[in-house]
């Protein structure tokens, strides 16, 4: 693929940037940015944690409960808004810069016409929740979405590279950043305030570093050109990254229409939110690197599904090595973990977290299955699982909900309960999608785990 660059002077400088590659140098980029995404995650977790202590033990649980109760809302739209954006950009066998600038503006209008939307959701999700905050706080974290456009852009430019020893550390760094004055603020005593500002530093940050060492500039000269390929592709993968939010948000909304409008049930919001985060960011962050490069090596290996089936194979090895410790230890120390972390406040979230570390595996299988699907350009059935399963766990929810409210559980037995319920849906559904994943891939389901 050609990436089309415009000088000052107006010639024409080609660069190739993502061109197809021999089969051994696309495995051998392929193993490197694995290992590169592995190592530094470890090295984000770590600095992770240590956040993660000094807010657990300076900010309150109902202020962390506020947040996961507005932070839905903001997910779900900056996922519609710009990730359909950066898998159509990866994606692309030939790119030139009017396509780049026409993809760039398109990705930037979009988020401008998700921030409005959000506030107007913030609003109407404070009417369900019957907590007026939470439009003040959605209102708050509108504007990270056309950062986060900006970010997510750059992003895939670099992955078009297969630049991935740049990515991890620019990730770290902008983690790291953020993470340093998330604790000044908060050792400070701003609580929700420190917490909206991690989202806007964090982003920020990955956006100055990523567009500082990008060489292309978008172009307002970049003519109509052809959307229709675009469009299609976007709608279905656009709708279907709504809903993947949308399965990893309902808990929480159903959980903040029960018990959002009292201090103690937001304070049992907050304590399940973060085990959620707790056990399952490190998932997401790594499976989203890794399914970026799956998807990224597969758009390149073209019709070569011996070396597709090789990257896939050897991409999920990866992923197992890693997961099912994680699931297990999770299970295992999870409680004594949130001890040493928050302190002795937190140890009534010692069921929570070992509930959810059951999902880390299956949530971090479910991740890089989606690759499949965006791979085939079979981006419908997708959002059509998606959709499915969105209603299918609502349903599941709320009825679990029900059983508790009627049998006047206390706050946090009620999260569990509802977290319990979660984790046992999430893992049947998870066997049945990568099933159907492995099916549209022409991949055995054994030949996954042959590695």
């Amino acid at each position: 693929a050609i990436l089309v660059h415009m000088n000052d002077s107006g010639d024409r400088n080609l660069e190739e940037i993502a061109g197809r590659r021999t089969d051994e140098s696309l495995e051998s980029s392929t193993g490197v940015g694995g290992r590169w995404t592995l190592a530094g995650q470890c090295v984000a977790q770590i600095f992770s944690l240590a956040v993660i202590a000094v807010l657990y033990r300076t900010v309150d649980q109902s202020a962390f409960g506020l947040m996961a109760m507005a932070l839905p809302i903001v997910l779900m739209l900056r996922g519609l808004a710009i990730l359909c954006w950066q898998a159509a950009l990866v994606q692309c066998p030939v790119l030139s810069h009017n396509d780049a600038s026409r993809y760039f503006w398109g990705n930037l209008i979009t988020a401008l016409f998700a921030t409005g939307l959000t506030v107007a959701a913030a609003y109407g999700f404070s009417l369900w929740y019957r907590v007026p905050e939470v439009f003040s706080v959605g209102t708050m974290l509108s504007g990270t979405i056309v950062i986060a456009a900006l970010a997510t852009f750059a992003h895939a430019l670099y992955e078009r590279r297969m630049d991935w020893r740049r990515l991890t550390t620019m990730r770290i760094a902008a983690q790291g950043l953020a993470g340093c004055l998330t604790i000044v603020m908060a050792l400070r005593g701003m609580q929700i305030a420190a917490l909206i500002a991690q989202q806007y530093a964090e982003w920020s940050v990955l956006a100055l570093l990523l567009w500082a060492r990008e060489p292309w500039r978008p172009t307002w000269r970049c003519g109509v050109g052809s959307w229709r390929p675009v469009i299609t592709f976007n709608l279905g993968y656009a709708w279907a990254s709504m809903m993947f939010i949308a399965i990893e948000s309902i808990d929480k909304v159903i959980l903040g229409w029960w018990q959002g409008t009292t201090i103690a049930g937001r304070a049992a919001i907050g304590v399940y939110a973060q085990m959620y985060l707790l056990t399952q960011r490190p998932v997401n962050m790594l499976t989203s690197a890794w399914g970026s490069l799956l998807l990224s090596a597969r758009s390149r290996a073209g019709a070569d599904v011996a070396v597709s089936a090789r990257l896939t194979h050897n991409l999920f090895g990866w992923a197992a090595v890693v997961l099912w410790p994680l699931a297990v230890g999770g299970v295992c120390v999870g409680d004594d973990l949130v001890t040493v972390l928050g302190g002795d406040t937190w140890r009534v979230a010692g069921t929570a977290i070992r509930i959810l570390a059951v999902l880390t595996a299956v949530r971090g299988f479910i991740n890089l299955a989606g690759n499949f699907f965006t791979v085939r350009r079979k981006t419908g059935l997708m959002a059509l699982l998606a959709t499915v399963h969105v209603i299918a766990l609502g349903g599941i929810l709320w009825a679990a909900s029900m059983t508790g409210a009627r049998a006047s559980l206390q706050a946090m037995t009620f999260t569990t309960l509802v977290a319990g319920t979660y984790v046992a849906a999430m893992v049947i559904f998870g066997g049945l999608y990568l099933g159907i994943a492995c099916r549209v891939a022409a991949i055995p389901w054994r030949g996954l785990w042959s590695v």
